[in-house]
């Protein structure tokens, strides 16, 4: 199985990449909001890969950070939802968001996306929510950058950088957290608040 792929961006469209390694053109198949993280050709890249092994095909799917693959190995355990689907849903939101959207049980944000109805959305919900929020959780226990803010809001802050939000953004959305629920709200509640948030834009 291909987990990774290193090599000089041949071509891209909206859905899919080929990569050239070693003289073969891999055609590896993307979100769209893959398509606008990645540079134009002919730049070198290094993609995180899922391997979708079928008796008539192989096919390769390509991913920028370890959440998007995550998200979308765990898509994948949902019944009715394929590869297709799932990468659907990545290219709906951005991949921090679409973690707090189904950590929030927002099945109307994820209803909202082209190709989820709202009973694929309401089954994601389902099966998803609670290791959504435990793949939050996570990643919001990592290393902190320091901002302005001071205490637990400079930890939210700070874990909503690592995520990949703008500085001014997740300073906002973590003053408007810590208003709506108080002095005595816990970094994990303000984190998610702020994620749900950002998500309303």
């Amino acid at each position: 199985m291909i987990a990774q792929l290193r090599g000089r961006l041949i071509s891209k469209e909206l859905d899919h990449v080929v990569v050239e390694a070693q003289g073969v053109g891999y055609r590896v198949f993307i979100s769209v909001n893959c398509f606008y993280a990645l540079p134009e050709p002919p730049q070198e890249v290094t993609m995180l890969i899922y391997t979708n092994v079928r008796e008539d095909a192989i096919h390769l799917f390509g991913f920028l950070t370890p959440l998007e693959r995550r998200l979308f190995t765990l898509l994948l355990t949902v019944s009715g939802v394929g590869p297709k689907v799932a990468l659907a849903t990545l290219s709906g939101y951005a991949a921090p968001e679409l973690a707090a959207a189904i950590a929030a049980a927002d099945s109307k944000a994820l209803s909202k996306i082209p190709g989820i109805g709202k009973k694929t959305a309401e089954r994601i919900i389902v099966d998803l929510s609670d290791k959504a929020a435990v793949l939050l959780k996570d990643l919001t226990a990592g290393p902190v950058r320091r901002t302005p803010i001071s205490g637990v809001d400079q930890d939210a802050v700070s874990a909503l950088l690592n995520l990949g939000y703008k500085e001014s953004d997740a300073e906002k959305a973590v003053q408007t957290a810590r208003h709506n629920l108080g002095e005595t709200a816990g970094l994990e509640d303000i984190v998610r608040a702020a994620l749900k948030q950002m998500l309303k834009g």
